[in-house]
């Protein structure tokens, strides 16, 4: 089972970007007070919604899980777009 659903440089810059006061997930969902979202696939916890990863048995709020999925399919193009370009390139196109 992975760490976590967040890489540990996503971690670090959802850190950044929310602020460190924030509660931005809880790990060990089935063997917690909060069991009840496995169920239900999320919570709400202080006025934040919750999304339960399964493979994780972790609740992360929703506007951290939206932000990431966005931040790497940002990733994805670019690198995408990268590989395009170099195939230009390297065919000696100049588009």
């Amino acid at each position: 089972m992975p760490a976590s659903y967040l890489t540990e440089p996503e971690w670090t810059a959802a850190f950044a970007q929310f602020g460190l006061q924030e509660t931005l997930a809880y790990a060990n969902v089935t063997s917690s007070h909060f069991s009840l979202a496995k169920l239900y696939g999320g919570a709400k916890v202080d006025g934040h919604a919750f999304y339960y990863v399964d493979d994780t048995d972790e609740l992360i709020r929703s506007d951290v899980v939206k932000w990431v999925e966005r931040r790497r399919a940002d990733a994805c193009i670019a690198r995408h777009q990268a590989e395009e370009a170099a195939a230009r390139l390297a065919q000696g196109s100049i588009f």
